[in-house]
């Protein structure tokens, strides 16, 4: 998905170095976000939403990162 969908981001995700699945768990650890959504089409990922918590507002959450591969765009 990150790969498929790189060229969309303005900066890129990537920048142009193959996000890997080992690359995906790593950037993923390291981040703070307080929940993650993953959407699995079963052969490979679709889509992904991360949710964080602003930390200067109590009960605040925002949502930091969305992305949906290319393929799947459109879809509703």
């Amino acid at each position: 998905m990150w790969n498929d969908s790189d060229d969309q981001w303005s900066g890129a995700v990537t920048n142009g170095v193959p996000m890997t699945a080992a690359a995906a768990h790593k950037w993923f650890e390291q981040q703070k976000c307080i929940d993650a959504l993953v959407w699995d089409n079963g052969d490979d990922i679709a889509g992904y939403c991360s949710f964080w918590a602003k930390p200067d507002e109590v009960d605040v959450t925002y949502i930091a990162e969305i992305n949906v591969a290319p393929a799947y765009q459109g879809q509703s």
